[in-house]
């Protein structure tokens, strides 16, 4: 979970790190996300870095969706971070199903 929206600096420096991690199994695909993001719901979200597939987005909206946050707020493992359980995550069982 990020704290703000990350900097330009930031940006640059994560797609760094993925970028060294191209080569890795399994693939590490996911979205960073802040904590009013977790609140708000993935329709509220507007795009935040990203990786599928091992290919960087520093504005896209992979992951977006109830699954994600319904994953996170269940079997999330922050790094580092509060436990999920502590958190507001929006879970919403009928977008959830739909």
């Amino acid at each position: 979970m990020l704290r703000t929206a990350p900097t330009p600096a930031q940006l640059t420096a994560l797609a760094s790190v993925h970028h060294g991690l191209r080569r890795t199994r399994p693939l590490l695909d996911g979205c960073y996300l802040t904590g009013s993001d977790l609140s708000a719901g993935p329709s509220a979200t507007p795009p935040r870095p990203c990786v599928h597939a091992h290919r960087f987005n520093p504005a896209g909206t992979f992951a977006h969706d109830p699954v994600t946050w319904h994953t996170l707020a269940a079997h999330g493992a922050p790094l580092p971070g509060p436990p999920p359980s502590t958190l507001d995550i929006w879970q919403d069982t009928a977008a959830l199903r739909a």
